[in-house]
């Protein structure tokens, strides 16, 4: 036996360190099986939030009447209980936006509202969903086909609004998306 006396420790016997693998071998961990939710696993929502998003599709499908349409909005700008729901909301509006196509100026405009409205939202925490918000936007003001309507020019400008604000807002914290944003334009 060896004694220690510093530290008050007293050493049985010393093993030999164990061998290292002679060959590199892959082990699974938790961090390693990050996957995207499925439809049944995606974000359950209160009734009052579903409610909310129903109004909110309603809005950027232009139905209901303006003045409903422009409190949707108004709500999603200022409200601070949207971090639940803004992936939701986003997806939904950058979808629409996204089928340039096959919509309606109206229904687009609708949709770049909403966006611009959720990116001027502090409460709303859209950060982590820049990635689908951009793409989308920046198809409604480079996109050489826009809606089946003559409205194209508005939702040009409009859509290159929610771009410049959302680059107020997010340039100095990510360097690179004002670069990236003039790129592509």
């Amino acid at each position: 036996q060896l004694e220690l006396v510093q530290l008050g420790y007293k050493l049985k016997q010393m093993r030999p360190l164990q061998q290292p693998p002679l060959e590199p071998s892959l082990a699974v961990h938790w961090l390693g099986t990050v996957k995207e939710p499925t439809e049944q696993e995606a974000l359950v929502l209160s009734k009052e939030h579903e409610l909310y998003v129903r109004k909110v599709v309603e809005a950027i499908r232009d139905e209901g009447d303006d003045n409903e349409r422009r409190q949707v909005f108004r709500s999603l700008r200022l409200s601070d209980g949207l971090a639940s729901v803004a992936p939701v909301l986003v997806r939904f509006a950058a979808g629409e936006a996204a089928k340039a196509k096959k919509r309606s100026c109206r229904t687009l405009r609708n949709a770049i509202a909403a966006l611009r409205a959720l990116s001027l939202n502090r409460h709303a925490r859209l950060e982590p969903l820049l990635h689908d918000v951009l793409p989308a936007v920046l198809t409604c003001v480079v996109g050489k086909k826009l809606g089946n309507d003559s409205e194209h020019l508005i939702l040009r400008s409009e859509a290159a609004r929610c771009v410049a604000d959302i680059c107020d807002e997010f340039g100095d914290r990510y360097a690179s998306l004002r670069p990236r944003v003039a790129k592509t334009l």
